[in-house]
């Protein structure tokens, strides 16, 4: 399970068991939530390293 950190929205947490996909969906559906909310994109801060092609579908 993948989760926001209460204290620090911009931490994602890994509370067991996360794969990287589900890291990056949630990453993902943050961002969707505050630009539809709040019209700002988010940037990750992370390089993202890997084949994630499957996330974006």
């Amino acid at each position: 399970m993948a989760q926001v950190a209460h204290l620090h929205a911009n931490f994602i947490l890994n509370c067991g068991g996360a794969t990287a996909n589900e890291i990056l969906q949630l990453i993902y559906h943050v961002q969707e939530q505050v630009e539809k909310q709040w019209s700002l994109l988010l940037k990750p801060e992370v390089k993202v390293m890997g084949d994630f092609s499957q996330v974006l579908t």
